[in-house]
Order: C-alpha cells, then sequence, then structure tokens
C-alpha cells in the first residue's frame, strides 16, 4: 500500500521511502503497537505518519482518552518531539523530560506524549489508568 510516497496533504508533513510504508501499515493496523527497527530507518517518522493518518480520519481524538504517548530513551526526548512537531505541525506534542516531574499534568490537552522510559516506568500505575489511544516504544 502506497500512502504517503511523493506528496503529503493533512496532519502529516513529510515523506515516506518505500521500505517505511510496510511500518506504516503495521502501525494502521494495530490498537497498540511497538515499532522496532535498527537505529536510523525512519521509526518516528513512521509514528508520524500514522499519527497523522488517525488526526485526519478523526480517530485519533476521542472524549477521556490520552492519543499518543510516545516512549524513547532519555537523551532522544527533545529531538523526538522536535522531529514530531516538524511532521505534525498542527497537532500539540509535548515532551515530559524533567526528571522530577510527578505526573503528565493534563493528559487531555495535548495529542502526543513523548516520555522516557524511566518516566513510564515510574508513572505506569497512572499511565495504565488512562485510556491510550496508541503507543510507540
Amino acid at each position: 500500500m502506497d500512502h504517503l510516497g511523493d506528496s503529503q496533504r493533512g496532519a502529516f508533513n513529510g515523506i515516506l521511502y518505500p521500505h517505511q510504508n510496510g511500518g506504516l501499515d503495521f502501525l494502521l493496523k494495530q490498537s497498540r503497537a511497538v515499532l522496532a527497527d535498527d537505529v536510523g530507518l525512519g521509526k518516528t517518522v513512521q509514528v508520524a505518519a500514522m499519527i497523522g493518518s488517525l488526526a485526519d480520519s478523526g480517530s485519533l481524538r476521542q472524549p477521556g482518552r490520552l492519543p499518543v504517548l510516545y516512549v524513547t530513551c532519555v537523551g532522544l526526548v527533545p529531538q523526538t518531539g522536535d522531529e514530531l512537531r516538524r511532521f505534525l505541525p498542527g497537532l500539540s506534542v509535548t515532551t515530559v523530560q524533567d526528571p522530577i516531574c510527578k505526573k503528565i499534568s493534563d493528559p487531555l490537552e495535548t495529542d502526543v506524549y513523548v516520555v522516557n522510559h524511566d518516566f513510564a516506568h515510574r508513572n505506569r500505575v497512572t499511565i495504565q489508568r488512562l485510556q491510550i489511544g496508541r503507543a510507540h516504544v
């Protein structure tokens, strides 16, 4: 399926290479997913394309639900946030990188939360209580 080969419309502002379309197909068929691949193959852009597709279809935002929780290494939180903002300029992306941050302040005010593994682990009970639409690790 060629989703986003050479022209973009809607929430996602980027281009996928042919090998990334397979990852996008996989993500769109799952209610929750882990996308794991080698460094540099474009996991973030694939996830951004999925988020954009969900936003375009109207299924990203549902009442009482945190749409996307993106979990990554602590050192990649700022970069990932910047990349998602570039690929998804019309959506809100919040990065949580403060090591003493105790919780996600208001989970319904943003479209994507980018957190590190330690934050996700320390807040797993709260996160489990939230209805998360999509997750990426």
